[in-house]
């Protein structure tokens, strides 16, 4: 590549203006256009909840992201279960009106003595309650 000549010769020949020159030349700015903010704040909320979508599509497609699609598959699975198990009707085994069981008239000593260690006074628990609880250790166990 061949270089024109005068390049060569500007940092050998320094050129001074004078102000007066310098003064008379000058212009002012030309004025800056007015920015709708509006616009731009919407745009970039927009861009914001584009890009939002656009990850939550991405992280759902199962030849991208393996494991979030696993999970998420399993978290549905999961609340439908839930969801059915609500709708069922509580098992037959364990009757709607429950029979109150006798309190017994002297506790042991190991219950008198953490009954009496407690600070707080938690009252019985119903009897249907305790039914309920004890069905579900049954099933658990």
């Amino acid at each position: 590549m061949h270089l024109p000549r005068n390049i060569y010769m500007l940092g050998q020949c320094p050129q001074t203006v004078p102000v007066s020159q310098a003064t008379q030349m000058a212009k002012p700015l030309p004025k800056q256009q007015s920015i709708d903010k509006t616009k731009v704040w919407t745009v970039f909320i927009g861009g914001a909840a584009g890009l939002f979508l656009l990850t939550i599509a991405a992280e759902n497609n199962k030849s991208w992201f393996p494991a979030i699609a696993r999970a998420n598959e399993a978290m549905a699975v999961a609340r439908k279960r839930a969801e059915e198990a609500e709708k069922q009707k509580p098992p037959s085994d364990i009757p709607a009106t429950a029979v109150p069981v006798p309190k017994p008239a002297v506790p042991p000593p190991a219950a008198a003595a953490a009954a009496a260690a407690s600070d707080d006074d938690l009252p019985p628990l119903e009897v249907e309650s305790a039914l309920l609880e004890a069905e579900i250790e049954r099933r658990n166990a």
